[in-house]
């Protein structure tokens, strides 16, 4: 089943170099194919502080369940 991610939801990224951080929804862009989400990632991978907003295709991510 296809995720649906509303403004300021809570997903994580399923790919990709920042695969699996955990980011807010900040903006909604339209697009084919379920448009593009706007993440703010905040926290640390590989020992290194991630600290970006980063384009994603909703397919690219999942609910965060923990």
């Amino acid at each position: 089943m296809k995720d649906i991610f509303q403004l300021h939801d809570v997903a994580r990224i399923k790919a990709g170099p920042y695969a699996g951080l955990v980011g807010r929804i900040t903006q909604q862009l339209p697009g084919v194919g379920g448009g593009w989400l706007m993440v703010r990632i905040e926290g640390v991978k590989d020992g290194e502080s991630v600290d970006v907003e980063k384009k994603f295709r909703p397919s690219e991510l999942e609910r965060n369940h923990g």
